[in-house]
């Protein structure tokens, strides 16, 4: 398999990522994972055992990193950065609360100055 300019990683990161993912999810590291290209442009990256059992299958966009186990559960591969939008919107929401209160301080500094004077 090659990996294009367009697919988020190499085939060996894939499957570091989706034997990762497994981990994660089930609490059980595959021993390995063999990428195979599948007909639509898609990958399917089998998980296995020490004993080559296969653990799950995973069906990904190359492209993206996305794509479903074999119960048809989403897998989103490498799961990087924070993917919550409320927790985006509760940061940005205290960036603006923080500059607010800053610019409150100073500002009544600076009427209190003029008052004393």
């Amino acid at each position: 398999m090659t990996t294009t300019a367009t697919n988020i990683a190499s085939d060996n990161e894939l499957c570091d990522w989706s034997m990762n993912n497994y981990n994660d999810t089930n609490g059980v590291m595959p021993d390995s994972a063999e990428i195979t290209d599948v007909i639509n442009g898609n990958y399917e990256i089998t998980l296995t055992d020490e004993d080559n059992n296969i653990l799950d299958v995973y069906i990904i966009n190359p492209e993206t990193g996305v794509g479903t186990d074999s119960a048809g559960n989403v897998v989103d591969l490498p799961q990087t950065g924070n993917n919550s939008l409320k927790n985006v919107l509760t940061a940005v929401g205290a960036f603006f609360m923080t500059a607010l209160g800053f610019c409150a301080v100073k500002l009544s500094g600076i009427r209190r100055k003029k008052d004393e004077q």
